[in-house]
C-alpha cells in the first residue's frame, strides 16, 4: 500500500476463498478498502464450449466474438449475473473473489 499512497493511487486486490489468512477480507476492509460486487474465476474446456455454441441460437446474453491475436484476449470475470450464462455453455467456477478496491483519502 505505500507504494499507491506515495503515487496516490487507487488499486484494486482479487481476494479468492483460499487466500491466506482467512480472516485477509476482513483485515483489508478495516484499512481502508471498499468491497465491491463477487466474481467468478471460471475455465471451461474449449472444444465442450465450441459444441455448445454450435447450436442455431446462443442462449441470451452471450456473444460469441473471433479472437485471432493475442490482443482479442481479455480477462474476463463472471458477475453473478453472467455466471449462469457461462455454465450453460460449459464453464465450471474453480474460485470466487470479492474485489477490494483501495483508493487515496
Amino acid at each position: 500500500m505505500k507504494l499507491f499512497r506515495k503515487r496516490d493511487q487507487r488499486f484494486e486486490r482479487k481476494l479468492y476463498d483460499y487466500d491466506q489468512p482467512h480472516d485477509l477480507a476482513e483485515l483489508l476492509l478495516e484499512a481502508g478498502f471498499t468491497a465491491e460486487t463477487p466474481e467468478s474465476l471460471m475455465i471451461a474446456d474449449t472444444a465442450e464450449v465450441a459444441r455448445a455454441l454450435r447450436r442455431p441460437a446462443l442462449p441470451a446474453g452471450v456473444r460469441l466474438d473471433v479472437v485471432t491475436s493475442s490482443e482479442g484476449v481479455e480477462k474476463v470475470d463472471a458477475l453473478p449475473t453472467s455466471r449462469p450464462i457461462l455454465e450453460r455453455v460449459g464453464f465450471s467456477c474453480v474460485a470466487t473473489t470479492p474485489p477490494v478496491i483501495w483508493s487515496p483519502a
